[in-house]
């Protein structure tokens, strides 16, 4: 993309890398650890998902596809329609219990708040911060399944 910005973050994640995958493509659970974003499957469609996400004053929602989709490795998708981004989430399994999880994004910003934001680098330090949250709900949210292994935890299962 012309004129456009790489972010490269990454964090080790304490669970094992399907798990870490699991919940990063619950899309429907993100507004529990991400801020200010909610994202859900779109029916009918299929790899696409729609975000929503509140920039700053500002609120605003795009479909990203799905292009290639490695289950529990990589994740590639595509924004369509107005964001002009693209990235990749990549689970590296470090150890049975330990995964390193890295998300890069190339965007172009649109409009001079985006410009001004990208100059001081608040879109990158969003990216650290959500994988910081990510991190921490998958670590405190997970429960061990009888294999001994672990699963996200589900808040409606707690009354059955």
């Amino acid at each position: 993309m012309k004129n456009s910005h790489v972010i490269e973050e990454y964090i080790d994640v304490g669970v094992p890398t399907s798990l870490a995958y699991d919940c990063w493509t619950r899309y429907e659970n993100w507004s529990q650890f991400f801020k200010r974003e909610e994202a859900s499957r779109e029916k009918g469609e299929d790899g696409d998902v729609k975000v929503a996400a509140k920039i700053g004053p500002s609120r605003r929602q795009w479909t990203t596809e799905i292009v290639k989709d490695e289950p529990g490795h990589r994740l590639e998708w595509q924004a369509k329609g107005g964001v002009k981004a693209k990235g990749a989430v990549i689970f590296n399994r470090l150890d049975d219990r330990l995964t390193h999880l890295t998300v890069d994004i190339e965007y172009q910003p649109s409009g001079a708040m985006e410009t001004i934001g990208n100059f001081l680098r608040m879109q990158r330090r969003r990216v650290r911060k959500d994988l910081k949250l990510f991190k921490n709900y998958v670590e405190l949210h997970a429960d061990t399944d009888d294999d001994g292994g672990q699963k996200p935890h589900d808040e409606h299962e707690e009354g059955e």
